[in-house]
């Protein structure tokens, strides 16, 4: 069965081999010639995933929330260390206070 298919569609290879020959600078360059294709290629693919709005979100949205996020977490979870510091001072201080009370009953 595939090889009826297979005999049905046209040989691949021989377009692969004819497109790659097509691009200039096999001599200089060899397989690297194809580098500046796929660098344009990528730049439009990221211009396209910041540009396109689908449900009013776009790539650049889904990556800068976390970072508020994160943000948030961060000044959340430095308002609770200080806190935790501050309690930390008043238990420092009642323990001197009553340091100093004991010494002052035994002298």
């Amino acid at each position: 069965m595939f090889k009826r298919i297979r005999a049905k569609l046209p040989d691949w290879r021989f377009i692969a081999f004819v497109v790659s020959n097509s691009i200039p600078g096999k001599k200089l360059l060899g397989d690297w010639r194809f580098t500046p294709i796929f660098f344009v290629a990528g730049c439009c693919f990221e211009l396209v995933l910041c540009k396109l709005r689908i449900n009013n979100i776009n790539f650049s949205h889904t990556w800068l929330n976390p970072m508020k996020d994160y943000k948030d977490f961060i000044t959340k979870a430095e308002a609770e260390y200080q806190a935790h510091q501050e309690e930390l001072r008043e238990v420092e201080d009642y323990l001197d206070k009553k340091r100093e009370q004991r010494l002052k009953q035994i002298t």
